[in-house]
């Protein structure tokens, strides 16, 4: 994909973003977490509170949004980053089947995986 079209859609994804928060805070409508919810309300998916936390970012409360979803929070500096340079500089050691970029999303799904088991764990303890 060439970086014109990656920065579109990170442009429009980042706009889309901003609606939703709006809609949240003007509103007070969010998606609900279908995990969640098919659970009765006992299991937390490793995504369940990413709203909550990206509206407490967009607030300055970086303490609550921490409380929301610990393990987003401490990742979603690293993906900026990695996203960062993936649109602007296009390095080939980020193309899409590189072996680091696919190494980083693996690693991503695995420490979200072990989250969502481990909060899940604790919750009942």
């Amino acid at each position: 994909m060439c970086r014109k079209k990656r920065l579109a859609i990170a442009i429009l994804c980042l706009a889309a973003g901003l609606a939703y928060y709006f809609v949240i805070k003007v509103f007070g409508i969010s998606i609900p977490c279908m995990f969640y919810k098919l659970s009765g309300g006992r299991l937390k998916c490793p995504g369940c509170g990413i709203t909550t936390m990206f509206v407490n970012i967009l607030s300055g409360d970086f303490s609550g949004a921490f409380k929301a979803n610990p393990c987003i929070f401490l990742m979603l500096p690293i993906w900026a980053v990695i996203i960062v340079i993936r649109i602007i500089f296009a390095p080939k050691w980020l193309d899409d089947n590189s072996r680091f970029f696919n190494f980083f999303i693996y690693f991503s799904i695995v420490i979200l995986v072990i989250f969502g088991v481990v909060r899940n764990i604790i919750s009942f303890i």
